[in-house]
């Protein structure tokens, strides 16, 4: 699920809050992965404005996704391997695709982060028995591949990937789950500065049962 604007960086009230034009993307609306590759727009009532399906074959199934600056949307096509832009306005036509089965072979992606200068960052579950790449992705704002942000050591993940991301507000510190009960974090800029905490019921009972999927940072 996603927040229309949520992705976006931040800019006065003014400008994210205009009378909103038929079919279009505005701030307020809600974006729901469904399965077989399609995303529900709901507007900020509930009430059902489209939905959009990916361009993508054979078999569709849309993950995370994120907002640039101009409210286009990002969307992870998790079992392609692809991210897929799409255009704010009607009719929403998809802009790009970026294979990011070229850098991360059968890497299913499933996560998109967006830097406040438009780098975007892709992280990659792999698959279900282990298989496949892990790492984070890197992109400019046009879709060029910039480099691996991150290659995962076996000690940096758990029951899969990097399966879901959130970048800190410091622009170096990305967090994400393995689907398993821990949050990890490694510095960007130095890979070898990384961690990982265990989820808690209490600051001395960890949590032993239940998988850690998304999570979202607080603006600081």
């Amino acid at each position: 699920v996603a927040l229309a604007g949520s992705g976006a960086p931040a800019i006065p009230l003014a400008q994210t809050s205009p009378p909103c034009p038929t079919g279009a993307w505005c701030v307020g609306d809600v974006f729901v992965a469904v399965g077989s590759g399609k995303y529900e727009v709901f507007d900020k009532d509930g009430g059902l404005k489209e939905t959009i399906t990916s361009p993508n074959n054979p078999k569709k199934e849309f993950a995370g996704c994120w907002f640039d600056s101009q409210f286009n949307l990002f969307a992870a096509d998790f079992n392609n391997t692809k991210v897929v832009k799409y255009n704010l306005t009607h009719p929403h036509s998809a802009l790009q695709v970026l294979n990011t089965e070229a850098q991360a072979d059968d890497g299913h992606s499933s996560s998109i982060v967006m830097a406040v200068n438009g780098d975007i960052y892709v992280g990659h579950a792999g698959n279900a028995n282990g298989t496949g790449s892990h790492n984070i992705l890197k992109y400019l704002s046009d879709g060029t591949f910039k480099g691996t942000a991150f290659i995962p050591g076996s000690t940096d993940i758990e029951n899969r990937g990097t399966d879901w991301m959130d970048l800190s507000a410091d622009q170096r510190t990305m967090y994400y789950t393995s689907r398993g009960r821990k949050i990890f974090h490694v510095n960007l800029d130095d890979t070898t500065d990384k961690g990982s905490v265990t989820i808690r019921y209490s600051n001395s009972v960890p949590q032993t049962t239940g998988t850690a999927f998304a999570f979202r940072l607080l603006p600081p």
